[in-house]
């Protein structure tokens, strides 16, 4: 799966964000896109999601060099940020079954214990702290079969004992493609490929 932008700007109003941001992203790479805020990191993350439209140029998923339809796009990515919600009246065990309807979980039955919450597979998601949230959104994602992840700011939330788990499951990832769309260097340890905005 390639995922490549040409020419990729976008403005509010008389305000530019992004300017003409051409970027090929190949297959099991994992990047960095860092900047200042307000640089456009999260309006880089909508475009390449296609929840928000270019002002100009635009975003092509290729798998197999056949170009992805613009309404399959979502088979195609697993995304992490922390205004994303939830569904917070499920239990995890329901939002994990839920979850599997759309996308296969590799290790569904014993992502629990994995990331520590076996106790509370009966327990509705409302209930669980901010941080186990964002462990749990970071897990869906890196247990995903999509091939690429989007993680916005991914460790927002964790504790020192999250963050270790975070970094870990990061480094042992090596089949998919990642883009971490962050300005702390925690969140992108020993990766190379930096992209700075701004």
């Amino acid at each position: 799966m390639i995922l490549e932008t040409v020419d990729l700007s976008k403005r509010f109003g008389s305000q530019r964000i992004i300017k003409d941001f051409n970027q090929v992203f190949s297959s099991g790479v994992k990047y960095a896109i860092t900047g200042p805020n307000g640089s456009g990191k999260s309006t880089l993350l909508k475009m390449l999601c296609g929840v928000l439209p270019p002002s100009k140029g635009h975003v092509e998923y290729r798998e197999n060099q056949s170009p992805v339809p613009i309404d399959k796009w979502y088979q195609c990515f697993s995304i992490s940020a922390p205004y994303m919600d939830l569904i917070e009246d499920l239990s995890l065990q329901e939002l994990l079954q839920f979850h599997s309807r759309f996308k296969k979980l590799r290790g569904r039955d014993t992502l629990p214990e994995e990331l520590g919450f076996e106790k509370f597979r009966q327990k509705p998601i409302k209930e669980f702290s901010s941080g186990m949230k964002q462990k749990l959104k970071l897990a869906l994602c890196f247990s995903t079969g999509a091939p690429i992840i989007f993680l916005d700011e991914p460790c927002t939330n964790l504790d020192s004992g999250a963050i270790d788990w975070y970094q870990e499951k990061l480094n042992g990832t090596r089949d998919k493609t990642i883009l971490i769309f962050t300005n702390r260097s925690e969140e992108y340890p020993g990766i190379e490929n930096l992209i700075t905005l701004g």
